[in-house]
């Protein structure tokens, strides 16, 4: 998939900042809504194509749900291991829906985690916002 250099740029930018905020991150993934990652910091770089996948799939479920149930458009979905946290929360844009992933280990804290990651997406949002309609 073709993604302009700019969403690259922002996409990466607040996946560094996300990284950096919270305790016992291994990764964040920001990938398009079909599952191609697009920006990452992990521990694990081999890790980076799976977790865009497997959170494009999640994001799929849950806004599936979300629609059965009527209860609307998905935010959020969380899964907690015994070793740790999955969080994945979509990021509106007309243009260019994104997914936003956070892997946490035991050290993460899942109301510090949603904080952040709210942050990280209304961010991430503005930013995608307020670039210029390529190709328009």
């Amino acid at each position: 998939m073709i993604v302009h250099p700019n969403i690259r740029s922002a996409a990466q930018q607040s996946v560094e900042t996300l990284f950096s905020a919270v305790a016992g991150t291994m990764s964040v993934v920001a990938s398009t809504a079909d599952g191609f990652a697009i920006a990452s910091r992990t521990t694990d770089p081999a890790q980076t194509n799976r977790i865009a996948a497997m959170s494009s799939s999640i994001a799929a479920i849950g806004a599936v749900a979300g629609a059965e149930t009527l209860l609307g458009q998905l935010k959020c979905v969380t899964v907690e291991f015994d070793t740790g946290i999955l969080v994945v929360m979509e990021v509106p844009d007309i243009r260019n829906p994104l997914v936003l992933t956070l892997v946490l280990d035991q050290r993460g804290l899942l109301g510090n985690a949603l904080f952040h990651c709210k942050q990280t997406v209304k961010q991430l949002a503005d930013s995608l916002a307020a670039l210029p309609r390529f190709g328009a």
